[in-house]
């Protein structure tokens, strides 16, 4: 093994960048010796007080994880403090075939004396839920030596918190659970009740996930009612998403239920004061008064609807994000909403269609919410203006506006320009913007770019286009083409036209969905999956931030760290790469790959085509598609799913 290597596999750096919590397990302990200054006269990190060297490693590790890394490298005494603080966060799994490990692993924590440093320890489960668990008794020992803890995470599901555990966590209050109920199949729908049991009455229960589904309003009721019972007799649960739906990815389709379906809050029964409220999906009863047909059978309320019960009786002064699809509740409670700092009216992929008395409520909402919001995220519908967003234009710090995918169906959704200066300039403290916006013709929408440059403190931006289809059978569809060169040439020139100095852009996200004529004809253009998977996707980001000559690193979604960096050579030295590289590259993405590569053609076989669009019309996976080494008459690229 290389010493640079070594060394930054010690400092807990692998080879990629780390998407998960879990840390490196390494058997090596090092001593900490007291620091001393290697000039005496001059100020230096040893003169500072342990407590304050804590405080600035824990600020490093939250903005800069790198940073903490190269003071690990320092000295014994930066490396100690630079393995507390990387071991805040922790993940154990409860596979049963890496149960020794896991337990190995906490007993080096607990040698090194990094146990108390551990603020969030997370449960997971990477087996099937049929193969079971195990949750080792050492582990209960080592739990009481985590006197720093302050969240638990059990998403073990389907399964249950285990009794001893959860009696534990009664005899430390302020350690906070947050769990999962969850079913899928017969065996997980008898565990679920066993969870509810379980959890109800707890002290230590703050956030809270129901995803279940239901065939049939009993079906919903055995589940629910119990839940209901829950939600009033846990004190401290502050955070609270609600998935209750009809069977999804199914052969058959399911009309709303005539009975009802849902909780059933009534006669003053009330949700305890929540900070977060998430609505995927939820059953929502009715009076038959109201002239609804579904919903009303069996449904325990006085008013004509369901919301308005809960909005009179629940307390919303403490609510801090609210989600939910239509914003039938959000409208209702506005007024009570003196802490909102968050709202999500985002279409999901299993949200209903939103209607004109939908939209007017929303647009009500957002003119009469007596707090100003920090995080705002809504359907661009044609009759939502630039006004109601301004409003809160003194703190919004995070705008996204959404449509239906695909965007190409319509216009609407589709940001247009003089919008864009609206928005720049009623929103100064803007930090996060996600929007969709059309190209220029056969190019891109520079005008669009350069507005987009003129927010003042814009760090981050994701923009969606939609890649022209041919009119005809060819494989000539039209430009603009998104490829790892374009989005890095966009990138640049967004940050070169910033009114900011130095630009305040630091991260530019690029998606493009691409489905032909063929395709939306066929009625399939809506399938969500079937737009991710005919879509290219580029994230560029500045590695330091502080000048105009920062490097660019570009990077596909869609591949590994490896793949992504053979890319950015190819394009950096303008390299046709082989048949044979690409074969041993695309490799591995032909053994995961969800869709299959029906063409006759073999893999590794190089062909021209000029875009995204050519490869569907091949039948063939667009992950390699995003190579654009300069040639006029296209992109060179070679048939891999």
């Amino acid at each position: 093994m290389a010493p640079g290597h070594f060394l930054f596999k010690l400092l807990r750096i692998g080879a990629g960048r780390r998407t998960d919590l879990t840390p490196w397990r390494s058997g090596l302990i090092i001593t900490a010796r007291k620091p001393a200054p290697a000039e005496p006269g001059l100020r230096s990190l040893c003169d500072l007080s342990d407590e304050i060297i804590m405080l600035i490693m824990e600020y490093l590790q939250d903005i800069s994880p790198g940073s903490v890394v190269v003071l690990a490298s320092v000295s014994s005494f930066l490396y100690s403090k630079a393995r507390y603080v990387q071991h805040r966060h922790v993940t154990i799994s409860l596979k049963l075939s890496r149960a020794k490990n896991e337990i190995g692993f906490l007993r080096y924590l607990s040698s090194n004396g990094l146990l108390p440093a551990i603020r969030t320890l997370r449960f997971d489960l990477v087996d099937r839920p049929e193969k079971g668990y195990q949750f080792p008794l050492p582990l209960y020992d080592l739990i009481d030596r985590m006197t720093g803890l302050r969240d638990l995470y059990w998403e073990v599901f389907p399964y249950p918190v285990p009794v001893s555990l959860f009696e534990k966590l009664k005899q430390r209050t302020p350690v906070r659970l947050h769990t999962v109920i969850t079913a899928y199949n017969p065996q997980s729908r008898a565990l679920k009740l066993d969870h509810i049991n379980i959890l109800t009455g707890s002290p230590n229960l703050y956030s809270l996930r129901v995803s279940v589904d239901y065939v049939t309003a009993e079906e919903s009721l055995q589940t629910l009612r119990p839940l209901k019972g829950l939600l009033q007799t846990c004190p401290n649960l502050r955070k609270l998403s609600l998935d209750v739906h009809r069977p999804r990815f199914s052969c058959l389709s399911y009309d709303p239920a005539a009975e009802y379906c849902g909780l059933g809050l009534s006669g003053g029964e009330r949700l305890p004061p929540l900070e977060a409220l998430d609505i995927v999906e939820y059953p929502w009863g009715r009076d038959r008064s109201s002239g609804f047909p579904y919903g009303v059978i069996g449904y325990p309320g006085k008013d004509e609807v369901e919301e308005d019960y809960w909005a009179r009786h629940c307390d919303w002064s403490h609510l801090r994000r609210l989600a939910e699809p239509k914003g039938s509740l959000a409208h209702r409670i506005a007024q009570q909403l003196t802490a909102l700092d968050e709202v999500n009216f985002g279409w999901g992929f299993h949200s209903p269609a939103i209607y004109e008395h939908d939209k007017r409520a929303m647009i009500h909402f957002f003119q009469t919410i007596p707090s100003m919001l920090d995080s705002i995220v809504v359907p661009n519908f044609e009759s939502l203006s630039t006004a109601p967003i301004v409003r809160h234009g003194s703190r919004l710090r995070n705008l996204e506006l959404t449509c239906r995918l695909p965007c190409l169906w319509s216009r609407e959704g589709i940001v247009s320009n003089q919008d864009l200066m609206e928005l720049r300039d009623g929103l100064p403290q803007l930090q996060q913007l996600t929007i969709y916006i059309a190209t220029s013709g056969n190019d891109w929408p520079y005008d669009s770019l350069e507005i987009l440059s003129g927010f003042p403190r814009l760090h981050s931006a994701k923009l969606f286009f939609s890649l022209p289809a041919p009119k005809s059978k060819d494989d000539t569809p039209t430009p603009p083409y998104l490829t790892m060169a374009s989005a890095d040439s966009l990138f640049r020139y967004m940050r070169e036209h910033s009114t900011a100095d130095p630009p305040s852009l630091q991260r530019l996200h690029l998606c493009s969905n691409a489905l032909d004529n063929d395709f939306r004809l066929a009625g399939v253009g809506s399938d969500p999956y079937l737009v991710e998977a005919n879509s290219t996707s580029f994230i560029c980001e500045t590695s330091h931030g502080d000048s105009r000559q920062t490097e660019v690193i570009v990077a596909c979604t869609k591949l590994s760290e490896e793949l992504n960096e053979k890319m950015r050579r190819i394009v950096r030295e303008g390299e046709t790469p082989s048949p044979q590289r690409w074969a041993r590259s695309t490799s591995r993405l032909r053994s995961r790959g969800r869709y299959q590569n029906h063409s006759s053609r073999s893999c590794g076989q190089p062909i021209r085509v000029h875009s995204l669009t050519g490869v569907i019309k091949h039948g063939l996976s667009p992950l390699i598609c995003m190579v654009d080494i300069g040639n006029e008459n296209g992109v060179h690229v070679s048939i891999g799913s």
